[in-house]
């Protein structure tokens, strides 16, 4: 029970989208672009030949409004090769330098270059009050998740509206591939005004991204930033690496399987190890204050 139209009349319209040069995205706001590998198995029947590139967006807060452009009816349906350039991007071949850019850059300590931010006090404040709680002479408070809800209230967040940027057709851990967005990117916010341009990989991505950016002055005002989900994980395996030979191991495999442990020292069963961390803490401030104030009555 639909209406449908005929087949030349369904060309006509997809010919009317695509009647610019470039697709035109609305970057009005906080953009940050982000980029991945794409991966799609286009002969379903062989498993063979999988469409290997590297996809993005772009992320635009606050939400607005996308581009909207009138469409007008086409008369005549253009060759394929000239549908096949819309929203081409082309690649840029990166030459690789001789010296690396990564040893350009300094690190130094926070504490020297950005003071403390005045969130850092109440958020120190929270974590005491929450750990506070399971003392004894306390209302027994819910889990850190449950007390977050409680403490926290307020719509302060704005919902972001995503806009899909073309593929890169070559092979996305290619360092051309890699330059090829990072310019690409870099050129959308010049076109829409922005000073900074953010770009976010994975991991693996992120460090050859890193290597071009330091590496090349001309992308001075590109900052790229490792995904949120691979920088919990990395901050997981430090402290896994840190803590290594202290009993941590010992102690969560009295909860977790052996086997598990393993991986939750490295990070990457993430909500396990944060589970395990949580509750580490919680014993031994338990533990802490259980002897403080036994210590006061005797």
């Amino acid at each position: 029970m639909c209406f449908a139209d005929d087949y030349k009349e369904i060309q006509r319209l997809t010919c009317s989208i695509l009647s610019k040069d470039t697709p035109s995205y609305n970057l009005n706001g906080f953009t940050q672009f982000v980029f991945d590998n794409a991966d799609f198995n286009v002969a379903t029947l062989t498993g063979h030949d999988t469409f290997h590139s590297m996809g993005g967006i772009a992320c635009v807060t606050p939400q607005g409004k996308g581009a909207e452009d009138k469409l007008s009816r086409s008369v005549s349906i253009p060759s394929s090769q000239l549908i096949g350039k819309f929203g081409d991007i082309p690649v840029k071949t990166y030459k690789k330098p001789t010296v690396p850019g990564l040893q350009s850059v300094k690190i130094g300590p926070i504490e020297a270059t950005k003071p403390d931010p005045p969130c850092l006090e109440v958020a120190l404040n929270m974590d005491r009050l929450w750990l506070a709680s399971f003392s004894k002479q306390l209302t027994p408070c819910p889990s850190w998740s449950g007390f977050m809800q409680v403490a926290v209230t307020g719509d302060t967040y704005e919902q972001s509206r995503i806009e899909i940027l073309p593929f890169i057709n070559l092979d996305p851990t290619n360092l051309s591939t890699i330059f090829t967005a990072l310019c690409f990117a870099q050129s959308q916010c010049h076109k829409y005004g922005h000073k900074t341009c953010i770009v976010t990989f994975d991991q693996p991505l992120y460090m050859k991204a890193t290597e071009i950016v330091a590496a090349t002055p001309a992308l001075s005002n590109v900052i790229t930033r490792l995904g949120g989900f691979h920088l919990l994980m990395s901050y997981m395996g430090s402290i896994g690496f840190i803590m290594a030979g202290s009993g941590l191991e010992t102690l969560w495999e009295t909860v977790y399987a052996s086997g598990t442990v393993i991986h939750m020292l490295t990070g990457h069963a993430y909500a396990r190890a944060l589970r395990a961390h949580l509750l580490t803490s919680t014993a031994i401030t338990s533990i802490l204050l259980e002897t403080k104030e036994s210590s006061r009555y005797c």
